[in-house]
């Protein structure tokens, strides 16, 4: 009798302990779901940082863009890509993907410089655009931008949203 009262209370702690897990794993999936993606801005104007014309160099104008992202989840975040794309003047002048894996913990910001490369055909047929931007002139840029995180290995991308509009001019 004894044995047998053992068991099934030895059954009823198997159950009690199950239960509470599967409902811990339901709490995860939860959070999972709930993962807000973080949140990008420019922090300052894009910049160039490496111009080679082809035969020469790469053929490519490199641009800088400054970036910081925000995670507002109350878990870290493995910020493994970004894809923008870059708009001078309302013209696509660039896109790119930044694949550099870096953590973003839980309520916090990290900055990070996302390089895009252009090709420099693109730079000639916007030359005018260019050279004004350099002068000085008011230039509107524009940047959207999707993210992948990654969080207790899933995955989760967004789709690009306007992270950046403004007039840039260096006067």
């Amino acid at each position: 009798m004894f044995i047998k009262k053992f068991q099934m209370l030895s059954f009823g702690l198997i159950v009690l302990l199950l239960s509470g897990g599967l409902s811990s794993c339901a709490t995860l999936q939860q959070v999972l779901v709930d993962i807000v993606t973080p949140e990008l801005t420019v922090v300052g104007s894009p910049s160039i940082v490496k111009a080679e014309l082809p035969f020469i160099g790469s053929g490519e104008v490199v641009v800088r863009v400054p970036m910081e992202a925000y995670n507002p989840n109350a878990v870290g975040l493995e910020l493994t890509a970004v894809d923008l794309d870059l708009f001078l003047q309302e013209r696509k002048f660039a896109d790119g993907i930044f694949e550099k894996q870096f953590t973003i913990d839980a309520n916090n910001r990290s900055r990070f410089d996302l390089d895009v490369s252009v090709p420099i055909t693109t730079v000639l047929w916007e030359w005018q655009t260019l050279t004004g931007l350099a002068a000085g002139a008011p230039t509107r840029v524009t940047v959207d931008a999707g993210v992948t995180v990654q969080a207790f290995d899933i995955i989760k991308v967004s789709a690009k949203t306007r992270i950046f509009d403004a007039i840039v001019s260096s006067q």
